[in-house]
């Protein structure tokens, strides 16, 4: 039963006191009266309520634990399809690229944005560079911008577009840059992002041993410098 303190009771009459008391008693409470002023009728309330906490379960104490700073980031949302052509195997790293692209999109602050990868082959991205930049030669990455957006119940989503890799152009690069396919892979990525996010380089482009000057190639590389421990294709 709950516990009900009557206070200055020295203020009401006998009659009032009985009232109060036989009110709670047949409602199923424990009734206690008291005078604060003198102390009266404290001994006994201590000793109820300490009675009733006796028959409470002890308090469980959980050891403080320090929440992890990601806890509180928001992870960036995004729709990735990843594919290689038809008659290409499929690499083995492969189900690496997508973690990665995400990881992209959150250091860069892109969100909701949908983006398909496909890695090719020197004469099919050929043919794509021949198609729709009328230049008749294999190249490493093209980016193709979409710029459309739709809504769903998630929200309002970018279609960012498509990037092209060649794997035959990706050994070449990474020789040309004396670095591992790993890092030149990540590197091909990041710079087809940033296209499709609008960002352009022309005239200049990435040299081996040369300070990129442009907007895109600088935020490019210090992408890649902050990602360099991520892993791709193990080494």
């Amino acid at each position: 039963p709950q516990i009900v303190v009557g206070n200055k009771v020295d203020l009401a009459t006998d009659e009032q006191l009985e009232k109060l008391e036989k009110y709670f008693t047949e409602r199923g409470y424990q009734y206690f009266t008291m005078c604060a002023p003198i102390a009266e009728g404290t001994q006994e309330i201590i000793n109820a309520v300490a009675a009733k906490l006796a028959t409470l379960p002890p308090i469980k104490r959980y050891e403080k634990e320090e929440i992890p700073a990601e806890f509180f980031e928001k992870n960036a949302d995004g729709k990735f399809t990843i594919s290689v052509q038809d008659g290409i195997e499929k690499p083995e790293w492969l189900d690496g690229v997508e973690p990665f692209v995400q990881t992209v999109m959150e250091k860069l602050s892109y969100d909701k944005e949908e983006i398909s990868v496909l890695f090719c082959s020197n004469e099919f991205i050929q043919e794509l560079n021949k198609n729709y930049r009328q230049i008749d030669s294999a190249t490493d990455v093209l980016s193709f911008e979409n710029g459309e957006e739709y809504e769903d119940e998630e929200g309002v989503w970018f279609c960012a577009g498509d990037i092209a890799v060649s794997l035959d152009m990706l050994p070449e690069n990474a020789e040309y840059f004396e670095t591992d396919a790993n890092t030149e892979l990540k590197r091909l990525l990041i710079h087809g992002i940033l296209h499709l996010n609008g960002m352009d380089h022309e005239p200049e482009h990435i040299e081996k041993g040369v300070e990129p000057e442009c907007e895109m190639l600088v935020l490019q590389e210090k992408t890649l410098k902050a990602l360099e421990t991520e892993k791709i294709i193990s080494i």
